[in-house]
Formats: structure tokens, C-alpha cells, sequence
């Protein structure tokens, strides 16, 4: 599969679609193979494969901890794309205002965990800060079968003390 350059997105501000077109060189690239990728230290990682007709099919899984730049509190989330279509992703950021910025972003569904592909666990959404993070256990790659597995702990996303064990894979 190939990634293909990103179209001019005039609905983010005329200023930065006005900054595209000024850097544009007018050369139009050819797509970047998509890869599979980790990033053990922000907890993140893409598997591809393809379907049983050949679409490419990507997961991406996110582990690493809820005090990161433009933080959401989504550990142990996944996104799943199989050909042109995107099944299950993040939800992007909210209404950018004052409280998505300060004390009370967390209030916001687009930044707290209840916007999220995660559970609540014992009636918690997760956690805000470095101390509530999630461990990407585990990333294979079975060159016989073909099969790729993802595995994350994330149990310690959460403010839940009798809680000793979250996964997925």
C-alpha cells in the first residue's frame, strides 16, 4: 500500500492553505510504502497486511502515557483501515477554545477517554497526567503464517485500585 500525498485542505485556514501552495514545488510525489513500524518509546505501532482480495489493511495501537503534547486520554486505542476505509479511528480534536487549553481539556469528549475506542472500568474514564500510561507488551510478525500481533497493557491508564490486569491485542 502506499500513502498518498495529503490534497490542499482549504478548510484549515486560508492562511495555511495559502502557506501550501507558496511551498509547493509543483512536483507531484509518488505515495510512500506503508510499513510496518514500532515506536517502543511512545508505545505506538503499525501492522499491515492486506485482505484475502488484496486491500491493504493497517492497525495502528497506542500505548505510552496521558501527560504527552496535545494529549487525549486514549491508551490501549486502535485504528483500523482496510483499503480507502477507515472503520475505527481517533476523533480528532474538539472546538479548539480556552478550556480545551487549560484546566478543565479533560471535561472535553474529543480529549477524555469517554471519546475514545477505550473502556470505562469501573465507572472511570482514565487518568490525566505521566502516571497513567499503558505498555506496548508485545509486536510480532509470524513470516510463516503471515500473521502480525499487537499486544498492550493498559490497566494502569486508570484510578481504579482493584484493577489488576487490562489488555488487548
Amino acid at each position: 500500500a502506499l500513502a498518498e500525498p495529503a490534497p490542499l485542505a482549504p478548510s484549515y485556514g486560508v492562511s495555511m492553505a495559502l502557506r501550501d501552495l507558496l511551498w509547493w514545488d509543483g512536483d507531484r510525489r509518488e505515495g510512500t510504502p506503508i510499513e510496518d513500524v514500532t515506536l517502543p518509546a511512545s508505545g505506538i505501532a503499525r501492522l499491515t497486511s492486506s485482505t484475502a482480495d488484496g486491500s491493504p489493511l493497517i492497525v495502528v495501537v497506542k500505548a505510552g502515557h496521558n501527560a504527552e503534547n496535545h494529549n487525549h486520554n486514549d491508551i490501549g486505542s486502535f485504528t483500523l483501515r482496510v483499503a480507502d476505509e477507515t472503520f475505527l479511528t481517533d476523533p480528532g480534536p474538539g472546538h479548539y477554545d480556552r478550556d480545551y487549553f487549560a484546566e478543565r481539556r479533560y471535561e472535553n469528549i474529543f480529549a477524555n477517554s469517554f471519546g475514545h475506542g477505550v473502556p470505562r472500568i469501573s465507572g472511570h474514564l482514565q487518568g490525566t497526567g505521566r502516571d497513567y500510561a499503558g505498555t506496548l507488551l508485545a509486536v510480532k510478525s509470524d513470516r510463516t503464517t503471515g500473521r502480525k500481533t499487537a499486544a498492550i497493557d493498559f490497566a494502569s491508564a486508570y484510578p481504579a485500585a482493584a484493577l489488576a490486569s487490562a489488555r488487548r491485542s
